[in-house]
């Protein structure tokens, strides 16, 4: 396996790869609408969002490469750190009881990040956050709150639930009724949604509080799915 083709291209319901980066920019200049999936991205990301976050990758990269300088910061609900070292940062991860809720940044310029937006720094730690496998997703969540309908972009899905962005409206504890709709599934899934918790006022977690035995089948056999691709890029 080429270690280089590693990115995978979602369009009109038909993942491809993996893919070098050569090859991933010819398909998205045949179909610029497609989406990026590949290691390190947590959802199905645009073009341009890949390439940014590549550059991102890139960078941790290059600082893991010159650990001498202390340019990490990091922080959770009680402190802020830094500037400290690679070296030092994953030492202090190691000894959290609460790693994945930590936030980190290069620099104070740059933006808070959730850690598990650095997969190095993930694997490296030993960092996990989910019962269950997860994959990235493209799909719409419609659902109804205090009368009102709503639609919301859904980025992952999992045995135990999904993950949707950008819906404000919605708080912890929020029951909701809804379907999910997406050229990835061979039908609508219709369940009940329990809110979990929100990240970084743009991502929400949502756990299955009712859903069929059927419906829940149609998940695990995506996810398999993708899971089987991802494995291949391995």
């Amino acid at each position: 396996m080429d270690i280089n083709k590693k990115w995978f291209f979602l369009h009109q319901n038909t993942v491809t790869g993996p893919l070098s980066e050569t090859q991933l920019t010819k398909h998205h200049e045949q179909h610029p609408e497609g989406l990026i999936w590949g290691q390190g991205l947590s959802e199905w990301q645009s073009f341009s969002e890949w390439q940014e976050k590549l550059n991102l990758l890139k960078e941790v990269l290059d600082s893991l490469q010159t650990d001498m300088t202390p340019v990490w910061w990091m922080r959770d609900d009680q402190a802020q750190s830094g500037p400290m070292t690679y070296h030092k940062l994953i030492q202090l991860l190691k000894n959290s009881t609460a790693a994945g809720d930590i936030e980190l940044k290069q620099d104070p310029g740059h933006d808070w990040l959730s850690i598990y937006d650095f997969p190095t720094i993930v694997e490296e730690v030993g960092v996990s956050r989910r019962q269950h496998d997860r994959a990235p997703f493209s799909g719409i969540f419609r659902f109804e709150k205090a009368g009102q309908s709503f639609d919301a972009e859904v980025n992952s899905i999992s045995e135990g639930g999904i993950g949707i962005t950008y819906a404000p409206y919605l708080s912890a504890g929020d029951i909701l009724k809804g379907s999910l709709v997406s050229p990835l599934l061979t039908t609508e899934i219709f369940f009940e949604a329990e809110v979990l918790y929100q990240r970084r006022d743009t991502t929400w977690g949502l756990r299955y509080y009712q859903i069929s035995h059927e419906n829940k089948s149609l998940v695990l056999s995506y996810i398999k799915k993708f899971l089987v691709l991802h494995q291949t890029a391995e």
